[in-house]
């Protein structure tokens, strides 16, 4: 999994190279936004809330591969 960070979203450049890189070497790669960053905020959630949404997009994962 890839998240950005507090300053870009997923569609960075960086993060898009990032990811596209990693993938090219036959790794599965998942990008992600925050869901501060899906609301149009600026300031990052709460540290439970970033940890949360990583379960979550884990378990999506994991689900869809299943």
């Amino acid at each position: 999994m890839l998240a950005h960070g507090a300053g870009n979203d997923m569609d960075s450049p960086f993060v898009s190279y990032l990811h596209e890189a990693v993938a090219e070497r036959g790794f599965l790669t998942l990008k992600f936004n925050f869901p501060y960053k899906e609301l149009g905020r600026r300031a990052p959630d709460p540290a439970w809330r970033l940890e949360a949404t990583y379960r979550a997009v884990i378990a999506r994962l994991r689900g869809d591969l299943a």
